[in-house]
């Protein structure tokens, strides 16, 4: 066999080796696990869900696009890339800031493990953790307003696009904490905006008519946007697509190119 092959084959037994062992140890108490997953979800959809609710009970019949029919799979959407939103940002940044706290950074640097195996098995790891929330916020919104299996199939190529393109901000967003912690604040309250100008519970036209324009050139948006266009039969923006995949490759070009920086001249000081 090729040495290339060899290498392949290796890092694909290094990931597969690192996600099962984090899963192992995530779920070794499993009720603390899924409620860690599910509770923050469920919390949004029943704050955002009432407030929906009281609009289309009490006036509103239809609310910027949202009405009785389809505002329990709006909401249940919402929860579910808030959640994805959410574990993609802090995939590798939480797990670089434990490492450091920890001192023990330079020696998973200086292990044999590969670092394509450490990224893809923390990817795999995530992506599982997050396939158990997926396939329950799903079938119930599926439940709640029917749609057919393309763009259910569409839906779920976007919540990945999104993972890959949030993934992407938390590597850069760890290898900069690596360098200056100092500098995470500021990456923590730019990430916070995002959220609120993704409008995932709710319509663009709710915000602040001076915000808006800044959720309309938001590329969570994009993703947010063409998930409940195709779920609800809206037509799909081209332009949202090419802007959400050049945005997603610029965002995890970037984050490996940091992570390969940092592992190749680690200069930390620890605490």
């Amino acid at each position: 066999m090729a040495p290339k092959a060899l290498m392949v084959r290796a890092i694909y037994q290094q990931s597969i080796a690192f996600a099962r062992k984090d899963l192992e140890i995530t779920f070794r108490f499993k009720v603390s696990a899924l409620t860690t997953i599910f509770v923050p979800a469920l919390i949004n959809f029943g704050l955002f869900g009432t407030v929906f609710f009281g609009f289309l009970r009490f006036g509103s019949q239809n609310t910027s696009g949202v009405n009785v029919e389809n505002f329990v799979a709006f909401t249940m959407m919402g929860a579910l890339f808030t959640t994805l939103f959410n574990q993609g940002q802090g995939a590798f940044s939480t797990r670089f800031a434990n490492e450091k706290y920890w001192q023990t950074t330079p020696v998973i640097l200086a292990s044999p493990l590969s670092r394509w195996a450490i990224l893809l098995g923390t990817a795999v790891s995530e992506l599982l953790k997050f396939a158990v929330v997926a396939s329950v916020f799903l079938t119930a919104a599926l439940i709640a307003f029917p749609t057919s299996m393309p763009a259910v199939a569409f839906t779920l190529v976007l919540l990945v696009v999104l993972y890959v393109m949030v993934s992407g901000v938390s590597l850069i967003r760890g290898a900069l904490f690596l360098i200056d912690e100092n500098l995470d604040p500021v990456i923590n309250y730019f990430l916070l905006g995002t959220a609120y100008l993704s409008c995932f519970y709710y319509p663009a036209s709710f915000i602040p008519s001076f915000l808006q324009w800044i959720a309309y050139i938001n590329p969570v948006y994009f993703v947010v946007s063409l998930a409940r266009n195709t779920w609800f039969g809206s037509p799909v923006n081209l332009a949202y697509v090419v802007a959400s995949l050049g945005v997603t490759l610029l965002s995890i070009s970037v984050g490996i190119l940091a992570f390969n920086r940092i592992w190749r001249n680690y200069d930390v000081t620890g605490y």
